[in-house]
């Protein structure tokens, strides 16, 4: 049902980046480099000063243009004011010892294992630290002399002050209109979810089916979250009258959580093969009449037919999606400010007794001090750094430091063993496709100057604009540049490229190497501590549920939400080298993260207890309770490496979930189905683990629900 054409590929690409962060990325570092690059070569003809000199403060506009991520404005503005300075220290560095060899390497090795050390301090450390390392690099590439400073700091200068206006006037981060845009941008997720949802209801898909609805629904959780980053970034003054943080946080939750139960109703009724051809075609065309009215499309006429939802003979399943299809249509239509009573809390008392809650942010107190983690990268990258220079230099005298960036590199923003191999490899792949794409482009632009200009601007646009999108990407665009940059200069030859290929393979080697020999950050032990923490922020909800009744706190419900799927998005984003590397895939590792994606799924639609017998009322809090017990066990035990599992979790109390208590005719309520199903998803997350260590695996129940995200 890709009549949606322009509107839904336009919704898909809009929902790929929510903010702008990545547009702004890229254009940050096309401006920051071409406007230093212009006015430096008008003060290069006045001065008379040679333009490859003055490339330094080009550089400095670039990466500061990019690499400034301060979350608030007055924090990048102290880091922009701290950037000249750092990158002047460097350069002077660097043209001081770039006479002596030794001295020169000595203190590249020096500079390395500060920078990284650096990292520690947050944004504002790992942005110096990156300029202060390129700058002195810079500053050794060139063999600057003392008499050539006073140029090149001038450059420096420059490259700062048009990184300053870009960021501050040119490109700044306007939080409220961010708010507005990622505001829009998520009822457009929304949207996509629900056309993808109406391609998929006639289809009889398998795989592909579940993939598409996890990557819609995956598009609407993200972009609540990026709302609540934006949300936080505003001042309570510059929201609408009326209108607070936690009545928008709240619509966010409702919203989302009103389609990921038409998502996840969607799913169970195709997987359980619960409607009849005609139920699925009438469901198609109700779901198509939401997303049209979504995005003010005016819906045709229906056509007269049967009507296999509102018939006595509808099936449960047609049923279901039908009552939440009303649901977010509700929810969709009510403006923002509104006040609805669909979701109230059963939350009292204080959101986390003192211990626990410091227990959470703190982490276990009882664990011996170990080596900082900044520390102990930068003792790897100074190693990698010192071998790659020796193989540099065995490659080739003068362009050694091709190896030494690409050994820092790997490093830059990797946190385990896992990160650093797979960027090594990202490097790795990105250098030897961008030298073939560079090989071809050389012999059709050499000559044009005006069209090798315009590539070397858009290499660096793409290049910043695919970062995070993928690292391979960067480094393909980013020597394609190279070479565009090579054949403007008549510096290009197709030995030099091969030559940086070998360097950036050594490199990129070495790099991989130390991370696996040196103070190794096992990958799948972070895997497990993150999600040790997803386990605990769970307990502390259905503590929530537990807890005896008392005055309703929305906000409550709403940060534990968000903080799951903060959490579960580590547990993902620690887990990639496992599950997306090319050659071997981490089955358990990823069964671990849907095991996970499944609990947080439940608990997110744990509902407040309604009016029950005090006996039934009594049952369901025991359970929760026994539940919050079972969630923190399973996260001591993945903290402590798996050690100390017992054979099994034993029977929730107060009794099976499905006996319901005397003198209730219906059925359970829908509390008592979610925690039936936590129950379930916590059994299968034990013998998960005791499989992953050897034991004997038991076979489990798999609850049905929207699949992983």
């Amino acid at each position: 049902m890709r009549a949606f054409q322009p509107s839904y590929a336009w919704d898909c690409f809009v929902a790929s980046d929510p903010d702008l962060s990545r547009l702004k990325m890229g254009l940050r570092a096309l401006l920051g480099m071409g406007l230093t690059l212009v006015v430096l070569a008008v003060l290069g003809q006045l001065l008379h000063q040679p333009t490859s000199l003055g490339m330094v403060g080009m550089m400095v506009g670039m990466m500061t243009s990019v690499s400034v991520q301060d979350p608030l404005p007055p924090q990048e503005r102290i880091t922009l004011l701290c950037v000249p300075g750092v990158a002047a220290a460097a350069v002077c560095l660097g043209a001081i010892s770039a006479p002596n060899l030794v001295v020169s390497s000595l203190l590249f090795l020096g500079v390395t294992f500060l920078v990284v050390s650096a990292r520690r301090f947050g944004p504002r450390g790992t942005a110096l630290g990156t300029i202060a390392f390129m700058t002195f690099f810079f500053a050794l590439f060139v063999h600057a002399s003392a008499a050539q400073l006073p140029w090149m700091l001038a450059s420096v200068g420059v490259g700062s002050a048009v990184a300053f206006g870009v960021r501050t006037w040119l490109i700044p981060e306007r939080a409220l209109s961010a708010l507005r845009r990622t505001l829009r941008v998520y009822r457009r997720s929304i949207s996509l979810l629900l056309a993808e949802l109406a391609q998929v209801l006639p289809s009889q898909e398998g795989r592909r089916r579940e993939k598409r609805i996890r990557r819609a629904f995956r598009w609407v959780n993200e972009g609540a979250m990026e709302v609540e980053q934006h949300l936080e970034r505003v001042p309570p003054e510059g929201l609408a009258p009326g209108l607070s943080k936690e009545e928008i946080r709240e619509r966010l939750l409702e919203m989302e959580l009103a389609a990921e139960r038409l998502a996840s109703s969607v799913y169970q009724g195709l997987t359980q093969n619960g409607l009849t051809p005609s139920e699925r075609q009438d469901l198609q065309a109700k779901v198509a009449t939401l997303w049209r009215e979504s995005r003010g499309i005016h819906s045709p006429p229906a056509e007269s037919g049967p009507q296999a939802i509102a018939s006595q003979d509808a099936s449960a399943a047609a049923t279901k999606i039908e009552s939440a299809l009303n649901k977010l249509r509700e929810v969709m239509a009510r403006p923002f400010g509104a006040h609805s009573g669909a979701r109230p809390s059963h939350a009292s008392g204080p959101p986390l007794p003192p211990q626990e809650e410091a227990a959470e942010e703190a982490g276990p107190a009882s664990k011996p001090l170990k080596l900082h983690a900044s520390t102990r990268q930068a003792i790897q990258a100074t190693v990698a750094g010192g071998l790659a220079m020796i193989a540099g230099h065995a490659l080739s005298s003068t362009r050694w430091y091709w190896a030494v960036v690409a050994s820092f590199v790997v490093f830059n923003r990797a946190s385990t063993r896992g990160d650093i191999l797979l960027r090594a490899w990202h490097r790795a792949l990105g250098t030897v496709v961008g030298v073939m794409a560079g090989l071809l482009l050389a012999t059709v632009v050499s000559g044009h100057r005006d069209i090798e200009i315009a590539l070397l601007f858009a290499c660096a646009f793409l290049g910043f604009y695919l970062l995070r999108v993928s690292y391979a990407w960067m480094v393909f665009w980013f020597t394609t540049l190279l070479v565009v940059l090579y054949s403007l200069t008549g510096r290009y030859s197709p030995d030099l490229l091969y030559l940086r290929l070998w360097e950036t393979l050594a490199g990129a080697s070495i790099g991989a190497l130390v991370a696996v020999v040196l103070l190794p950050s096992r990958t799948r032990v972070r895997v497990w501590q993150t999600s040790a923490d997803v386990l605990r922020s769970v307990a502390s909800s259905l503590d929530v549920v537990a807890a005896p009744p008392g005055p309703t706190n929305g906000r409550l419900i709403v940060e534990r939400v968000r903080r799951i799927d903060t959490q579960l998005r580590e547990v993902r984003e620690s887990a990639r080298p496992l599950i997306d590397r090319m050659f071997f895939v981490g089955q358990d590792t990823r069964r671990l993260v849907h095991a996970l994606a499944s609990i947080a799924f439940f608990v997110r639609h744990l509902e407040p207890l309604g009016p029950l017998s005090t006996t039934e009322e009594n049952a369901l809090r025991m359970t929760a309770a026994g539940l919050a017990e079972k969630a923190r066990m399973l996260a001591s035990v993945l903290e402590e490496g798996g050690t100390g599992l017992p054979p099994d979790l034993g029977v929730t109390p107060p009794q099976r979930l499905e006996d319901k208590p005397p003198g209730n005719a219906k059925t359970p309520p829908p509390l008592s189905l979610w925690l039936e199903r936590i129950d379930a998803a916590l059994m299968e997350l034990h013998d998960l683990i005791r499989g992953i260590h050897g034991q004997k695996e038991d076979s489990t129940a798999h609850a049905t629900s929207l699949p992983s995200r």
